[in-house]
């Protein structure tokens, strides 16, 4: 299974409800199952995350943050990712240095989100690995 997150660490008043980048997904040869959360995600929510990403065999997470906020309920999501044996592949938008600190304990490949296109060739890439 190919799991996609689409993680928000904001203020409350910030968060999006929908995720811009969605339609790119569609486009790339793959069945994803795609999941959402944010810091202030309901934990029930979380942990059920956490049970998908524990069965996933490729995982990828895209991080949506503001430096100002803190990991909240999406830390038990981003433990699960350190206990993964999954093949995992991080984006992040934005910047936030308490996820930068855990995410370079994770060792895992981690890209500064820039484009539409460019998430859409490093997913296609990863996929086919």
């Amino acid at each position: 299974m190919i799991l996609f997150c689409y993680f928000q660490i904001k203020p409350i008043e910030q968060i999006a409800f929908s995720f811009p980048e969605k339609d790119a997904l569609s486009e790339i040869d793959a069945e994803f199952n795609l999941v959402e959360a944010d810091s202030k995600s309901e934990p029930f929510l979380v942990q059920e995350i956490a049970k998908m990403i524990a069965e996933s065999e490729q995982v990828i997470c895209f991080f949506d943050v503001v430096e100002s906020e803190g990991l909240g309920t999406l830390s038990k999501a981003i433990e699960a990712l350190r206990k993964s044996k999954a093949d995992q592949l991080f984006f992040v938008k934005g910047a936030n240095s308490k996820l930068e600190k855990v995410l370079k304990m994770l060792k895992q490949p981690t890209l500064k989100y820039e484009s539409v296109d460019q998430l859409s060739v490093e997913i296609t890439n990863f996929i086919n690995s």
